[in-house]
C-alpha cells in the first residue's frame, strides 16, 4: 500500500483480558427501561459483581448475561435465574 498500517483499538492489541487501558463496569437495564451503570473498582470479579448486584436486582428477576465466567457465581451467590447468551464467533 505505500505506508505504513494504522495501528487501532487498545494499546495491548486484541488481548482479552483487562489492560492498564481499560475500566470494567456493569449495565442493567430492566424490560421497563430502567438502566443503570456502576463502574467497578479493579477488576470484575464474582464478589465485586455480588456486590454490585445485590443493590440492583431483587431475588424474582432473570438475569441474562454474556459468557463472563465471574457472572456465573455471582447469580449463584444472589440466588437468582441466570440465562447466558453466547453466540458463535461473527454471529449477531
Amino acid at each position: 500500500m505505500g505506508r505504513p498500517s494504522r495501528r487501532r483499538g487498545t494499546k495491548n492489541g486484541s488481548r482479552r483480558e483487562l489492560g492498564t487501558d481499560k475500566v470494567p463496569d456493569v449495565v442493567a437495564r430492566s424490560r421497563s427501561g430502567d438502566t443503570r451503570s456502576v463502574v467497578l473498582p479493579g477488576t470484575s470479579t464474582a464478589d465485586a459483581l455480588t456486590a454490585v448486584f445485590r443493590t440492583i436486582l431483587r431475588p424474582d428477576v432473570t438475569l441474562c448475561t454474556d459468557g463472563s465466567v465471574a457472572l456465573r457465581p455471582a447469580a449463584q451467590a444472589l440466588g437468582v435465574y441466570h440465562l447466558r447468551l453466547v453466540s458463535a464467533r461473527n454471529e449477531h
